[in-house]
């Protein structure tokens, strides 16, 4: 999986990426891909499998390459990255038979406007929003408040009804998206308390002037020293 999911190679114009990926069993039922030609960063997607282990982990290899063609797909066909979504709902209906596990997840497509500030296209699949730090206000968007329908459903169930959403906005020179499954954000203490995602929004807002690889981190090792023994 490690190799599966590789790490992008070298610099994106106008972009700076960093990523951990660190299952809690010896597989994991995330995945995530990103989308560069050229030099250029088109977009990435992050997934998350239900249940753990062996199956879950089948899930996340099985789905990488529907993913990528739904992706590319959608522009082609100047469609929607709902509508990415809705393909990779269908195909893995189909692809997986009757194997039970579902997918939540997010898309998001860039369009570079210049060299300071792109366009962004996001969609969920009943997966948590991400972070977004906007550096001009100097505060957390919400982005959830930007969804003005409601959307529900995973992917993958079959003869469920699905509605994924669509969110526009643009990010300029400093602002930072970080997007991450459920595991940080319900990660639990002693007394069972969870991390929450209030106090991720906090922690990239905190060290909002660090380098990013840094400010990963730092989110990675509260994550740890929250969670404790």
């Amino acid at each position: 999986q490690q190799k599966f999911f590789a790490r992008p190679e070298g610099q994106v114009k106008n972009w700076e990426i960093a990523l951990v990926y660190e299952p809690l069993d010896k597989v994991s039922g995330d995945l995530y891909d990103f989308y560069i030609q050229d030099n250029i960063l088109n977009g990435f997607s992050l997934f998350d499998a239900s249940g753990h282990g062996v199956a879950a982990a089948l899930i996340t290899m099985l789905s990488k390459n529907i993913i990528y063609k739904a992706f590319r797909r959608s522009i082609e066909q100047n469609q929607k990255v709902s509508f990415a979504l809705q393909d990779v709902n269908d195909k893995i209906i189909k692809a997986k038979g009757d194997i039970e596990n579902y997918l939540t997840g997010v898309m998001v497509r860039f369009s570079d406007i210049d060299e300071n500030t792109s366009k962004v296209e996001l969609s969920s699949a009943g997966h948590p929003y991400p972070v977004l730090y906007s550096a001009k206000d100097d505060k957390i968007v919400d982005l959830k408040q930007l969804d003005k329908e409601v959307h529900f459903g995973a992917i993958g169930m079959e003869g469920i009804e699905v509605s994924f959403s669509d969110i526009d906005f643009e990010m300029s020179k400093g602002d930072i998206l970080v997007t991450f499954s459920d595991g940080i954000i319900e990660l639990s203490d002693e007394n069972r308390n969870s991390f929450g995602r209030t106090r991720l929004e906090a922690l990239v807002k905190e060290h909002k002037d660090l380098p990013i690889e840094d400010i990963l981190e730092i989110l990675k090792v509260q994550a740890h020293k929250f969670r404790g023994d």
